[in-house]
């Protein structure tokens, strides 16, 4: 399920966000996490970095560093696929 996956995302973990406006999954490592807020702080393989609250987001682990996808909160809740 989707908090399950959620709290699978530590610093280190590897991870393929989905850009709508690309329309592509771009590979990036957490390197850090605020539990409080559920804010993680991302730096993506072309040297970008981004805090963003991944509740929000369309994610998946990158191949062997965990399994699934996240869709976000709301198409979740609308009936969305979390696994």
């Amino acid at each position: 399920d989707n908090e399950a996956l959620l709290a699978r995302v530590a610093v280190g973990s590897r991870l393929e966000v989905y850009w709508p406006a690309d329309g592509e999954y771009h590979p990036c490592v957490v390197v850090g996490r605020d539990l409080a807020t559920m804010i993680h702080t991302l730096q993506y393989n072309d040297g970008v970095m981004e805090r963003i609250d991944l509740t929000w987001e369309i994610f998946r682990f990158q191949e062997g560093d965990g399994e699934g996808e996240i869709q976000p909160r709301e198409v979740v809740e609308a009936g969305g696929d979390a696994s």
